[in-house]
């Protein structure tokens, strides 16, 4: 049920974000799956910063802000361009590495996903903001006594009151490093190709960033 209620919110954004990206006029699969990973991002960071500016943060008005950008993007992209993209994955190697790098994140993602919420940064700002300005519906900064966390940049904690504002949980939230780490593969992926580096070898550097531990322990 909780995946089905958050798919209701992210849905349209993802759709967003997928008819947006032909704009960048991606040449193969993993470019375009960046793009898209990438304005998903922004358009977190954007909604619920602008629904909190204007004081109106709250689970209604998330749900109106997303389907309304999903609609406007149908509008804008019905006759976007085509997408043309190259096949990239084209041998058993290759394959196995793109599997296992993604298998070991939905992996992960399923074990942390019941684990409780750790972490002194992410009790004192990266999901205590974000839940009080579902409380308050509104984004400001929170001044805590011997703290310098008001003063840091928001735009992380926006992201992860995108994601708590469905279900005011934290428990899509908590673990949303994997969903950066999904497009960071692709991004990655991307990159290497795009600088001259073999398919194997731009896949086998995606990989290494999805191994690296210190993303999501």
């Amino acid at each position: 049920v909780l995946p089905l209620i958050q798919l209701l919110y992210m849905g349209p954004v993802w759709a967003a974000a997928a008819l947006w990206a032909r704009r960048f006029d991606p040449c193969n699969l993993f470019e375009y799956l960046a793009a898209a990973g990438f304005l998903s991002i922004l358009l977190m960071i954007a909604l619920p910063g602008a629904l909190g500016l204007a004081g109106i943060l709250s689970v209604e008005n998330a749900l109106i802000a997303s389907w309304s950008v999903g609609a406007v993007a149908l509008i804008l992209e019905r006759k976007g361009p085509r997408l043309r993209l190259r096949k990239l994955i084209r041998s058993v190697p290759e394959l196995v590495i793109a599997a296992a790098a993604l298998g070991f994140l939905c992996f992960l993602w399923r074990n942390f996903g019941y684990l409780p919420c750790s972490g002194t940064d992410a009790h004192l700002y990266h999901l205590y903001y974000p839940a009080v300005w579902l409380l308050t519906g509104t984004v400001e900064r929170i001044s805590q006594p011997g703290l310098l966390t008001a003063s840091y940049p928001c735009y992380g904690e926006l992201v992860y009151a995108w994601q708590m504002a469905p279900l005011f949980s934290d428990f899509f939230a908590k673990n949303f490093q994997f969903y950066f780490l999904f497009f960071a593969f692709f991004g990655t992926a991307a990159a290497g190709i795009a600088a001259g580096y073999r398919r194997i070898e731009a896949l086998a550097a995606a990989a290494l960033v999805v191994f690296c531990d210190v993303i999501y322990r």
